[in-house]
């Protein structure tokens, strides 16, 4: 059988560089429509940008590297994790904003805590809906920000904050 190397990363300047990218989509994506509209999503990306300058540097400066991958099955936790980041945009426009999100928290909330079984999964499923139906009607109802209503479930049309 053959052995594998443990993978190590330095992480500063690989937290960085997502940060740097996930701004990078951010100042493209919110080019367009009235001041109003476009200026805090650039003023958030730009913060993000600078957070991800600042990572890279503390990397270049501190090049500890993290080993987040061995023989021993350590870093499965960060694969199922990024998977499921995966799975979550592939699901919203299917199961809408509220639904997606609130079975991504809920399980993202079982696979970190400790204790497992049945009842604790349920139950974090149950507050990660409750949490993603607020964020929903915060956003849609008060902000005006259109969300996916899912087209499984046509719109979701009985959110009653919808305009």
């Amino acid at each position: 059988m053959r052995a594998t190397r443990p993978v190590a990363l330095n992480a500063g300047v690989v937290s960085g560089v997502v940060l740097l990218g996930i701004s990078a989509v951010a100042l493209w994506g919110a080019r367009q429509g009235p001041l109003n509209v476009w200026l805090f999503p650039r003023v958030c990306a730009a913060v993000v940008a600078l957070c991800g300058i600042l990572l890279v540097e503390e990397g270049w400066r501190r090049p500890e590297r993290v080993v987040i991958w061995s023989a021993g099955g350590q870093g499965q936790e960060i694969a199922a994790f990024a998977g499921a980041g995966v799975a979550y945009a592939a699901l919203l426009p299917w199961l809408g904003f509220w639904c997606a999100t609130g079975l991504f928290l809920g399980l993202a909330t079982y696979g970190l805590a400790g204790r497992r079984g049945l009842g604790s999964l349920l139950q974090r499923l149950a507050v990660g809906w409750v949490v993603a139906l607020a964020l929903d009607a915060l956003f849609v109802g008060v902000f005006s920000v259109p969300l996916p209503g899912g087209a499984l479930w046509s719109g979701a049309p009985w959110r009653p904050w919808l305009p």
